[in-house]
């Protein structure tokens, strides 16, 4: 409402005595200023009741009087029922009381003095304001009783309130400058925190940044009035109160910033404050405050908004948060000065217990209702027991919320529910607020809004019906659900379905059925605010070499930095990292730099100005930026350097610092030693003449050249380049003559560290045989008339495909899609020859029974062919599947393990067939077991006597959690089993075939198949998550054996999530076996022998599994 000024005021009236009321109830009285980019006001008079003295009436017109009451302190309030043409003499405010309207101020003569004083000088009033407040702040700490409650007059700060306080003070006082992080659960105070820390260290004009609109109001209003502290007798009931500023919109021009400069407080969203459009006044806005107060701080690692604060350099910064890390993995920087763990706060009482009830279904369409169901359920009870509870159902979409409301509607229609969206106007959403405030609705389907900050106590009753999938921002959806608050208010329920396989790992043992959230929360939250704290100090040992008065232009922020992993390793004893800059080339400056003692090291960026070719104009310059990071291990006695200028090897840096020399040469490939299959992508070679020496960089078939001439010719090995698997998991090395060594990985210079640490061990091992290594190489061969005429092992899926969940790719033919998840390729050697290998493609229900061939091409190398009704979906990708195996070929296996992906053969230089080792043959007695008989069901009859029931009985014997069948195309194995222990999960993959004879014998075709099988199910290894969520798309697929069966012949897909939240703690001990009692130990063939042999060098040589086959005697 914005107030006239004073009118003239006649020295004519008539009074009257009329009798005399008890009270007079008077609005506020506010100042405000309406501005372009949004509005400041300040809070002058509260609302209030005063004792009459005595009424007087005074006659304003012919027709007209109107009554004049006499308050405490000589104040003279005119009280009119329409708006008055001039101001009654001697009155000191003008009351209007209109009908069917609230009272409000028409005029006051303290609203008229502070507008005259404030729009004269708006910097001069807010100072004053400020001023006021000296010695005004009393440290005052609450007194609870034994019961927790507050004492009897012992009203005061809070505990956390208190500690984030003196933490606030003490920083000021030794780190002026450096951001500091004060970490409070929702629900303890931050914002009162803020308000505190404004009134008592007084440091000018302080700028709060909010992330949401909702919060920016919320925020302004407490800030308005000092919000509690003047009942908890923190401050004098009749202390000035701050102008407050609001920013509604991008500040674009100069004069926009008058709105800060006349204000205590200024509260702004991030969004508006960092905009695009904003940025050019950065610095301007910085000039006008004193304080920068960042809320719910884990927003504060965006690009945008860091390159704002960066203009703060030199202001006190404090950052409140209730999670200190985000869900894109980006750092809330600065010094973590206060910590209040969650753990404190629910032993102090600030928040209510939650009840978590999780529903378990697999089937999304099933689970909402379940869900709502549950949760109303809760608030039935809770409305029942005299609880002014609401309940909110938390979805992520505004078409699923839709789809909720529906839902609610019809189960609980009396609630009336309502819905809130992102899309709707502020407007919508602060009536929709209002209306549930009011009790008007009970329920609200609310998609990603009502987020940090937001205070709705009532909010009681939680429903997630999509999940968290971080720990940020499941924190603060709890912390609205847990705050202590009124007396008809009580404990908080979440419902949430945890069949989800999906959630973070973080989240996994809350998500759980029996989880108790009051404990694993505390938990949760105090460990990540450790990682988060550990990885600030190695942030905050790194002390900056360049003072930042020096940093001309851009600042670089050392939180951004992510080296690509490489290294040139020196032997070095003594470490002087200050000496580095004697080792930086002319032209080069060093524009930041940071030393760590802890870690050893020292990182900086240099810039280089080099004068472009095509102008003779001095003005114009190539800029060349590079990072660098000097890593002294101190145990090896070496130096790793890394740096993104590849054009040196940096010698003069490294010995600047204390490098004796470099390693270099053959003993610079040691760093391929422990790789397994190793294949290289490139080969460089320099070979050697008579007066030059040339350089030759060979890819493809023509890597077996390069390594012939390095043998034959000598010539020498420039540098290689490839692929491999070490520890289980696949890596790719590069490595160079010249010393660098490199991997196609990137990371925070931690994660570097532990990259470097290993590499250069195996630099300085003399026992790893270089020329073993090549040896073992996989060499790529052309093939240009026939295939390898062997025999073939197995035929699966190219890595890129198997990288990629196995429901997200589908196969679509005749209007019917299949997941690859129920899809395999089997090789058919019947029908292939030496210039055509036939696969056929083959679907758990029979959709798919399809022959693709790979043949060989004069023009284009190979091409498959095969039916072009057949087409392969991923994402945005459609196209038929002969083409996308032309860029994505099948791997086909052999048994000598050579591999061929289209038209290149792989393989080792050694090719001595791997025979099965005797103490891998585990006979077993196979009576009243038909060996003869794969399968548990066939056409829904179940088989007891099969060999997948002999395996099944089993391990269920062996008391295993989870024994899965999961026979069918497209399967892992017949069987899945596992079992948890106290240290590990035990997790086996059983591949059982019959017997080919009723007896066992010696037939080849008996352990190929199953051999294939056992090779293709490597690619489990390491995947625990993705094995879960193909065991829950398996099961909505009943397979072809029984229509009505289960496939958890031990176990339940409840059970199944528990171990998959186990996973996250412990260790996976993987295990491969292959069941064939047609084998037998006491009569294996030659040709048996190398074929099991091959499929257990190869899962020994990848992912680290000894195979075990399970046979007759």
């Amino acid at each position: 409402m914005t107030l006239e000024e004073p009118v003239s005021q006649p020295d004519t009236g008539v009074e009257a005595e009329p009798p005399t009321p008890a009270t007079l109830q008077t609005p506020e009285l506010r100042y405000i200023e309406r501005m372009r980019i949004g509005v400041r006001f300040c809070l002058l008079i509260p609302a209030r009741s005063h004792t009459v003295e005595r009424v007087t009436s005074i006659r304003i017109s012919a027709k007209r009087d109107i009554e004049i009451y006499h308050l405490a302190g000589d104040e003279r309030i005119a009280v009119a029922h329409r708006r008055l043409s001039t101001v009654p003499p001697g009155v000191t405010g003008v009351l209007l009381q209109e009908d069917g309207r609230k009272p409000r101020w028409q005029w006051h003569v303290r609203l008229a003095e502070f507008s005259a004083k404030h729009r004269a000088d708006p910097r001069g009033s807010a100072q004053e304001i400020e001023g006021s407040w000296k010695d005004g702040f009393r440290f005052r700490t609450e007194t609870t009783t034994a019961q927790g409650e507050v004492a009897e007059g012992g009203q005061g700060l809070r505990p956390p309130q208190v500690g984030a306080l003196h933490s606030i003070g003490a920083h000021w006082s030794v780190f002026s400058t450096e951001p500091a992080t004060v970490v409070m659960p929702t629900g303890t105070g931050k914002t009162e925190t803020m308000l505190c820390a404004v009134v008592n260290y007084r440091r000018g004009p302080t700028l709060v940044a909010v992330p949401s609109d909702a919060l920016r109001w919320q925020t302004a209003r407490k800030f308005e009035n000092f919000g509690k502290l003047p009942e908890l007798g923190l401050v004098d009931p009749d202390i000035r109160n701050p102008v407050v500023g609001i920013i509604t919109k991008e500040p674009t021009r100069s004069e926009d910033l008058d709105l800060l400069r006349g204000c205590n407080v200024v509260v702004g969203v991030m969004a508006s404050l960092a905009g695009a459009a904003t940025e050019p006044l950065f610095p301007e806005i910085a000039e006008a405050v004193g304080t920068l107060f960042v809320d719910e701080a884990h927003h504060v690692a965006s690009d945008t908004w860091s390159a704002f604060r960066s203009h703060f350099s030199r202001h006190q910064i404090v950052q409140f948060t209730a999670t200190p890390f985000r869900l894109d993995g980006k750092l809330v920087d600065g010094r973590v000065i206060f910590s209040y763990p969650l753990a404190a706060a629910q032993r102090d009482g600030y928040f209510k217990p939650i009840k978590f009830v999780s529903v378990f279904q697999i089937d999304p369409g099933k689970a909402d209702e379940e869900m709502a169901d549950e949760a109303i359920a809760a608030l039935r009870a809770d409305l029942k027991a005299g609880l002014n509870h609401l309940l909110m159902a938390r979805c992520a979409r505004i078409q699923r919320g839709e789809g909720l409301l529906e839902l609610y509607r019809r189960l609980a229609p009396e609630t009336n529910p309502v819905l809130i969206h992102s899309e709707m106007t502020e407007i919508e959403v602060a009536q929709a607020l209002d209306a549930l405030r009011a009790g008007r609705h009970r329920i609200v389907v609310c998609v990603n809004m009502l987020g940090e900050g937001f205070d709705l106590p009532e909010l009681k009753v939680a429903v997630l019906h999509d999940l968290h999938k971080s720990l940020p921002v499941l924190l603060q959806f709890t912390g609205r659900f847990t705050r202590r608050s009124g007396k008809r208010i009580g404990n908080a329920t979440v419902v949430a379905n945890i069949a989800d396989p999906k959630v973070s790992s973080k989240l996994e043992r809350l998500y759980s059925e029996s989880a108790d959230w009051n404990q694993l929360l505390s938990e949760a939250s105090s460990k990540a605010a450790r990682d988060h704290a550990e990885l600030i100090a190695f942030l905050r040992d790194s002390t900056a070499l360049v003072p930042e008065e020096n940093v001309e232009g851009l600042r670089i922020s050392k939180n951004l930095l992510r080296p690509k992993f490489s290294t040139i390793t020196y032997l070095c004893d003594e470490f002087t990292p200050k000496t580095f800059h004697e080792g930086i080339p002319d032209k080069t400056f060093v524009h930041a730099a940071w030393q760590n003692d802890a870690a050893s090291l020292v990182y900086f960026v240099t810039r280089r100005e080099e004068r472009v070719r095509w102008t003779r104009s001095k003005k114009v310059a190539d800029r060349q930026w590079d990072l660098f990071v000097l890593f002294h291990d101190e145990e090896a006695g070496l130096l790793h350097v890394n740096s993104s200028d590849k054009s040196s090897l940096h010698e003069g840096l490294a010995s600047a610092v204390g490098a004796t020399a470099r390693i270099d040469g053959e003993k610079t490939f040691r760093a391929l030693g422990g790789i397994n299959r190793l294949i290289f992508s490139n080969i460089g070679v320099r070979k050697h003449g008579r007066r030059n020496m040339s350089f030759a960089m060979y890819t493809g078939s023509d890597v077996r050249q390069a390594l012939t001439l390095t043998e034959t010719t000598g010539a020498t090995k420039s540098n290689l380049d490839g692929r491999g698997w070490e520890g289980g998991t696949v890596v790719s090395p590069g490595c160079s003559a010249k010393g660098r060594v490199w991997s196609k990985a990137q990371g925070t210079i931690p994660q570097w560290l532990r990259w470097c640490r290993p590499i250069g061990r195996k630099l300085l091992d003399p026992a790893i045989n270089v020329d073993k290594i090549l040896h073992n190489v996989l060499i790529p061969t052309e093939v240009k008339t026939a295939f390898p005429d062997e025999r073939v092992l197995s035929v699966e899926w190219p890595a890129e495909t198997l990288k990629t969940s196995d429901e997200r790719i589908v196969l679509c033919k005749d209007g019917r899609q299949v997941p690859m998840a129920y899809c395999q390729w089997e090789h058919e050697a019947e029908a292939s020859s030496s210039t055509r290998l036939a696969f056929r493609l083959v679907s758990a229900r029979g959709e798919f029974n399809d022959r693709v061939e790979l043949v060989l091409d004069a023009v284009r190398g190979y091409r498959f062919v095969g039916p072009e009704n057949i087409r392969l979906r991923q994402g945005r990708l459609d196209v038929p599947l002969p083409d996308y195996l032309y860029d994505y070929p099948l791997v086909v296996r052999y048994v000598s393990l050579k591999e061929l992906e289209g038209d290149l053969v792989y393989q080792q230089t050694s090719t001595a067939p791997a025979r099965i080792e005797d103490r891998q043959l585990q006979p077993w007695d196979w009576t009243d077991v038909d060996i003869h008989v794969e399968s548990t069901w066939k056409e829904g009859v179940e088989r007891p006597r099969s060999v997948q029931s002999r395996m099944a009985t089993h391990y269920v014997d062996e008391g295993f959690d989870i024994v899965f069948n999961d026979d069918d195309a497209g399967e892992a194995a017949d069987l899945i089993c596992m079992q948890e222990g106290d240290e590990t999960i035990r997790l086996v993959l059983v591949h059982c075939k019959y017997s080919g004879k009723p007896d066992p014998g010696e037939r080849i075709k008996d352990v190929v198949e199953v051999s294939s099988q056992a090779i293709r199910s490597a690619s489990w290894r390491g995947g625990f998550d993705r094995l879960h969520r193909h065991m829950l798309t398996r099961c909505k697929m009943i397979g072809n054996g029984s229509p009505s069966r289960s496939r958890f012949i031990a176990g339940s897909a409840a059970s199944l999530a528990q171990l998959a939240r186990a996973s996250r703690m412990k260790p996976i001990a993987f295990e491969i076996l292959i069941v064939q009692p047609g084998v037998r130990r006491s009569r294996l063939t030659d040709d048996q022998a190398v074929v099991l042999g091959s499929a257990a060098a190869y899962l020994r040589q990848t992912v680290d599994v000894e195979l075990a086959v399970v046979c007759s005697a």
